[in-house]
């Protein structure tokens, strides 16, 4: 005989991080490119990484040559397939995700 209880959970999503506005996406769907805008604090690199709802990373690039204070990143989306995808970008300390849909 077994006793307890069993809490059966399933997790269906990544909580996107609207309390931090660290990036802006446009367009959002997106076809062919996507462009992230945001503000650099300081002299450190960015990384932005692109993976699907399967947690699988895309695309990864980071950026070492970028000024202080508002900057943008294009993103080639061409050999990407349609789908729901979320873009993280860290920039020091500070991280951020935001989700995208490319059709």
């Amino acid at each position: 005989m077994i006793s307890g209880s069993m809490n059966n959970s399933l997790v269906i999503g990544i909580k996107e991080n609207t309390q931090n506005n660290l990036f802006s996406i446009y367009p959002n769907p997106a076809t062919s490119k996507a462009v992230i805008n945001f503000n650099n604090q300081g002299n450190t690199s960015v990384t932005i990484t692109l993976v699907n709802a399967l947690g699988q990373e895309i695309k990864n690039i980071v950026q070492n040559d970028l000024g202080i204070g508002e900057n943008s990143v294009k993103i080639n989306l061409e050999n990407v397939p349609a789908g729901v995808y979320f873009i993280t970008v860290k920039t020091g300390a500070a991280e951020s995700v935001k989700k995208l849909v490319i059709e």
